[in-house]
């Protein structure tokens, strides 16, 4: 008659491997998380760049408008 284990837990190597795979799988998920927030800190940066840009150009338009451009002067 054959005995029957009762013993049914897992072996050393198994939870090795496991934690082994389960580590690359970590280490892959937190390298996408900091190159999206990289990326999110880069366009955040652009995107106050170009409102400084904006705002730096709509001053210079209104300085250019309310001084005016005289056209009485003839050219000889």
């Amino acid at each position: 008659m054959k005995k029957i284990s009762l013993h049914t837990g897992f072996t050393l190597i198994e939870i090795i491997i496991s934690v082994s795979i389960m580590s690359i799988i970590l280490v892959a998920i937190m390298g996408v998380f900091f190159s999206m927030s990289d990326v999110s800190n880069k366009t955040e940066i652009n995107r106050q760049l170009q409102s400084n840009l904006k705002n730096a150009i709509e001053l210079m338009a209104e300085d250019i408008r309310s001084y005016g451009i005289d056209t009485s002067c003839s050219v000889l």
